[in-house]
């Protein structure tokens, strides 16, 4: 009996520390693909690849800001093979708010379950 209810205890602290290591949020990251943009650039769309689970986010409302507060709206979205969501936004558009040698950039956005989200990559621009 003394064995059952010492092993019940050690699965009960176990599963507690488990618990609270699964609710913690990692902060959210963005990569945005390609990390050199060329503004001669002949493509059509620039891609950000976010640790964001598609449907967390409200994505009418996200947006890329450069460092001088200019910002332009996405173009599509879709989730990758991890379900992580992927926005793209397009290569005219990002080439309006950025400028050689680099730029520093800033997803926003609001979360379905309340508050928003901010996450910034560099890129060099030639």
């Amino acid at each position: 009996m003394r064995k059952a209810t010492t092993l019940t205890l050690a699965v009960a602290v176990v599963s507690m520390f488990m618990a609270l290591g699964s609710s913690a949020q990692e902060p959210v990251s963005i990569t945005i693909a390609p990390n050199t943009f060329v503004l001669a650039y002949q493509g059509t769309k620039v891609t950000v690849h976010t640790n964001i689970p598609y449907g967390d986010a409200i994505n009418e409302s996200i947006e890329m800001h450069n460092l001088d507060g200019a910002s332009i709206d996405p173009i599509g979205f879709k989730f990758d093979d991890r379900g992580f969501l992927v926005v793209k936004f397009s290569a005219e558009d990002l080439a309006m708010i950025v400028s050689p040698p680099s730029a520093e950039l800033t997803m926003t956005g609001d979360l379905t379950a309340g508050g928003s989200f901010t996450a910034t990559d560099a890129i060099r621009v030639k």
